[in-house]
């Protein structure tokens, strides 16, 4: 059974087993350049198996059997700056560099979380299936009355869309290759700053 996979969050931010997956995809968007470029690692054997009501621009093939000209007109300037953004990172030191940056940003945020004596906290106890990129976490065991109060004013420090997702509520800060180091300690600063200045409210 070949295995499809999304990697746009941590793709460029670790160690890939190719031979393990029939397709790779990734919007560019977070970790390799900007909105409006995809990028897909497919496997050759699955070429030309696309059913009959596959539209075209949905058949690979139709990518494959074009390398010098395309069925339709590209979103060629995301696709220069893709382009641009992998020499800049083969520049700052490849794969190994990125690897180094995410892991160092994600310790940083994980171990003030774990250290704050509860008023951060994760249902994702088990380290091995934590995200160094996306950070997942409640404030005061789920309050949904401190955790808007704590999107609004993270809005006064510049740090914004960090609203959970409706199926997995909370907070949720995204730190793509874009993001330096400096970027996780101001956060753990500010997080620090508020659990200082406001304790508990009461819950909806």
């Amino acid at each position: 059974m070949p295995v499809a996979c999304d990697m746009s969050s941590n793709i460029g931010t670790v160690e890939v087993p190719w031979e393990k997956f029939g397709i790779v995809y990734m919007g560019s968007q977070k970790n390799l350049g900007t909105a409006g470029c995809t990028v897909m690692v497919i496997r050759e054997d699955l070429l030309g198996k696309a059913e009959p009501d596959v539209p075209i621009l949905c058949d690979w093939t139709t990518h494959e059997n074009s390398p010098d000209t395309y069925y339709n007109t590209p979103a060629v300037f995301p696709m220069y700056i893709t382009g641009l953004y992998c020499k800049y990172m083969n520049r700052m030191g490849g794969l190994d560099y990125y690897i180094e940056q995410a892991n160092k940003r994600g310790k940083h945020v994980w171990d003030y979380i774990d250290n704050c004596g509860g008023y951060y906290t994760s249902k994702i106890t088990d380290t091995q299936y934590r995200s160094r990129v996306n950070i997942c976490f409640r404030v005061a065991g789920g309050n949904e009355a401190l955790e808007e109060l704590f999107v609004e004013e993270a809005k006064k420090y510049g740090i914004v869309q960090i609203k959970g997702h409706t199926f997995n509520p909370g907070i949720r800060v995204s730190m793509y290759n874009s993001m330096p180091f400096d970027g996780a300690k101001y956060l753990v600063e500010f997080m620090k700053f508020f659990k200082s200045k406001y304790r508990c409210l009461p819950k909806l």
